[in-house]
């Protein structure tokens, strides 16, 4: 991966780490609802299932606040680093998944 593609990944992931410390404070400061928290614990708990997005944790997580750092670093720890797929692989087969019923319509149904 070039430089400026590693460097574009960092700047788009470390702002959802940034994102979901904000709501990691609203939560804690009980302005957001469990409801919402749960979703954003699932999408944080998917996330760093990924190497891509561990390693951008280890490089932003000093500049997050002590709380959130120390409750990513926990979810860094219970959830395993997912190496069975790469993001690439994943992507690639929602998208076969969505196109699938494109490529079977007839054309009159487009």
């Amino acid at each position: 991966m070039s430089d400026a593609k590693i460097w574009s990944f960092y700047g788009f992931s470390a702002a959802a780490f940034w994102s979901y410390e904000d709501c990691f404070m609203q939560f804690q400061a009980k302005t957001l609802d469990a409801s919402s928290w749960a979703s954003d614990v699932a999408t944080l708990e998917r996330l760093v299932s990924y190497p891509p997005y561990r390693a951008v944790w280890k490089m932003a997580r000093d500049g997050m606040g002590g709380d959130n750092r120390d409750y990513v670093d926990s979810l860094m720890q219970k959830v395993p680093s997912d190496t069975s797929r790469s993001l690439t692989d994943v992507f690639k087969i929602y998208m076969a998944e969505e196109l699938q019923p494109a490529q079977t319509a007839h054309p009159s149904e487009l």
